[in-house]
């Protein structure tokens, strides 16, 4: 047996016995042994109405995947911490639970941890930052959350880090120390004022995305470093006034997102130099009236959103751009229309 899925399934007494786990260590016949349990590399609990996880799961030393969709728990076992080989943990709406067990960075082999709407866990114990094959961290709906621990810069193989609907106010600034990460996602942090200063040191980032992080006022100019970076995705940052003067030297960026940054009032000169740009998306930002007169040679724009803005009129280089579709160019005339507009 490599996988075991029980789901909306009300175990006896809300218990989930350590019997049940045993039962590969006691079945016999005449003909075979079945050890299945010991091999089982995939446990998949989905939406069980058990309260306890029991001490026997540290027991299943070849597991490699563990789903927990299990409302009422709240502690997980220390024994959890000795499966060597687990790979992915998925705790997923487990709402009591508040925290992980202390010697969950023995977990050597895990790659990828998951905490969906956990809305109790408090602490990310720093004791997870010393995970060294860590890949993936993904905090959503965790409100709970108010800080992440300074050593998160430790999680030296982490590619994606993804934070949404949490009370964080700042991140560590050694998060910056994080030399793989491609994907930095925040989502709905809605007390995040900045980020740290040195973001630009992410040298591997692809995807910076900060959705109706309402509070951010202003975006670190040494984001401009960051030459990798194909996305940056600013959409409902309310408070945002100003994008960083270099914003061109991001010359691999392929997508710029604005989305109802209601107080941008300019757009960065520099932004011709984006070779690489496919898509600008300015809807909703109502207090920008003009775009910079150089857009046109943005040689690779396909993509000018500009519905529910103050631009009155487009910069005679845009007609050198021969496939790009403008959505939402409203004449000032006494016909006045929003027009699609196909180069």
């Amino acid at each position: 047996m490599k996988g075991l899925t029980i789901q909306r399934f009300e175990l006896k007494d809300q218990v989930l016995d350590d019997d049940f786990f045993q039962l590969c260590f006691k079945y016999d016949s005449e003909k075979c042994r079945i050890q299945g349990f010991q091999h089982l590399r995939t446990i998949d609990l989905g939406r069980c109405v058990i309260e306890e996880v029991p001490e026997a799961l540290g027991q299943l030393e070849c597991l490699e995947e563990l789903h927990l969709n299990c409302t009422n728990v709240k502690h997980l076992p220390d024994t959890i911490c000795m499966l060597k080989h687990l790979k992915k943990l998925f705790l997923i709406s487990c709402l009591y639970l508040e925290k992980l067990p202390d010697d969950v960075g023995q977990l050597e082999s895990l790659e990828e941890i998951y905490l969906l709407r956990c809305y109790n866990i408090r602490d990310i114990l720093n004791n997870i930052c010393t995970l060294k094959h860590l890949k993936m961290l993904v905090l959503e709906g965790c409100g709970s959350i108010e800080e992440l621990p300074e050593a998160v810069g430790q999680l030296e193989c982490l590619e994606e880090l993804h934070l949404s609907y949490a009370d964080v106010k700042h991140l560590p600034g050694s998060i910056c120390m994080l030399k793989h990460l491609k994907k930095l996602v925040l989502r709905l942090c809605v007390l995040l004022e900045k980020l740290p200063d040195d973001v630009g040191q992410l040298e591997s980032l692809e995807v910076l995305a900060l959705p109706r992080c309402y509070s951010i006022r202003d975006i670190p100019s040494s984001v401009c470093k960051l030459k990798k970076l194909k996305m940056l995705n600013l959409y409902h940052c309310f408070f945002l006034e100003k994008l960083p003067e270099d914003v061109g030297q991001l010359e691999s960026l392929e997508g710029l997102y604005l989305l109802r940054c209601y107080n941008i009032t300019e757009i960065p000169n520099s932004i011709f130099m984006l070779k690489h740009l496919k898509r600008l998306d300015l809807e909703g930002c109502r207090r920008l009236e003009k775009l910079p007169d150089e857009l046109g040679e943005i040689e690779n724009l396909q993509m000018l959103v500009i519905w529910n803005t103050g631009i009155s009129h487009l910069p005679r280089s845009i007609s050198l751009l021969n496939g790009l579709k403008i959505y939402g160019f409203t004449l000032h005339t006494n016909s006045a229309a929003s027009l699609l507009v196909n180069h």
